[in-house]
């Protein structure tokens, strides 16, 4: 009963992360941001490397974090990656993130198949970026792997 317990408090714990990464409240982006790739690599059995740029903390931080754990979750769920890298860099005028993968890649027939099949994690983050003034770009091919950048106005 106990081992039950604990594992359900372990559970517990990991959706309430998922739902407000309380990490970013008290560490910072980069805390977060690693914080979530250390969850999707045990997720996908994966290598995933972070690199977040001290100048890109700001107002977008949840954004970033919240783009960065759905993005994370679709290359866990759909790529069969290898290795994961998720960046995070900024200048005086803009936020990037970008998360590329080695994983199998779709054609824009399968990204908008999966829409229609209510998979709507990628449409989502979109709109939430067109929503903060950015922009969303995939680039994807089966075989060839997915990026995804998101740019963000300072």
């Amino acid at each position: 009963a106990r081992s039950a317990i604990d594992e359900a408090l372990a559970q517990l714990r990991g959706e309430i992360f998922e739902l407000h990464p309380y990490v970013l409240d008290h560490a910072g982006l980069s805390a977060a941001v690693n914080a979530i790739a250390e969850r999707a690599a045990q997720r996908m059995g994966a290598e995933i490397t972070v690199a977040v740029d001290p100048a890109a903390g700001g107002r977008h931080d949840e954004l970033v974090v919240v783009l960065a754990r759905e993005l994370l979750i679709n290359a866990a769920k759909h790529s069969r990656a290898e290795h994961v890298a998720v960046t995070v860099g900024a200048d005086a005028e803009r936020v990037e993130l970008a998360v590329r993968d080695d994983g199998r890649g779709f054609d824009d027939v399968r990204r908008t198949a999966s829409l229609l099949d209510g998979h709507i994690g990628l449409a989502s983050s979109e709109q939430r970026v067109l929503s903060a003034g950015g922009t969303f770009v995939v680039s994807s091919a089966p075989g060839a792997g997915t990026i995804v950048r998101v740019t963000l106005p300072s």
